[in-house]
């Protein structure tokens, strides 16, 4: 069960993380998403949509190794 609680409280970080960088980023309209070896940004995505993207990936992990945990002998 203490996993269940590690997994809640990290997406709450991360989901405080991404809230606050919204807000430090508020003048920016796009945020880059993926580089070339030399720096330069190949695509960028809108900023909440980027920021709201480890949350979310961190939903679907978490919520599968929890799963498994729990399961899983």
């Amino acid at each position: 069960m203490s996993i269940v609680i590690v997994s809640v409280i990290s997406v709450l970080i991360l989901c405080a993380l991404a809230y606050r960088a919204d807000a430090l980023f508020h003048s920016e309209e796009r945020l880059p998403m993926q580089w070339w070896i030399t720096g330069e940004v190949t695509w960028s995505a809108p900023r909440r949509l980027a920021l709201a993207f480890m949350p979310a990936l961190a939903i679907v992990l978490l919520g599968f190794v929890t799963i498994m945990a729990l399961n899983v002998p």
